[in-house]
């Protein structure tokens, strides 16, 4: 029997908001150097220009690590809507 997604119910913020929550997303986000990241750490022009940086495998990396790989395009658009692209 396939398992549903248990965040299936809630907005890509929510979900965000507790993936960072995570004690093992924190110490990924730590190493890139993010030191306790909010949604607010994500509106900032310095995320944006250090996301833009970044090769494709590591914006999806990243991506997959703060919303999952099940809301990966959630993730995306919702951060990319967040600066404004």
């Amino acid at each position: 029997m396939k398992m549903k997604s248990k965040y299936i119910n809630f907005s890509i913020d929510a979900i965000i908001e507790a993936n960072l929550g995570m004690q093992t997303i924190q110490r990924a986000l730590d190493k890139l150097g993010f030191k306790n990241p909010s949604l607010n750490t994500f509106k900032s022009q310095n995320f944006m220009k250090l996301y833009e940086s970044w090769d494709t495998t590591k914006q999806n990396s990243f991506l997959k690590l703060i919303g999952g790989t099940a809301n990966y395009k959630k993730t995306k658009s919702f951060i990319e809507s967040l600066n404004g692209e």
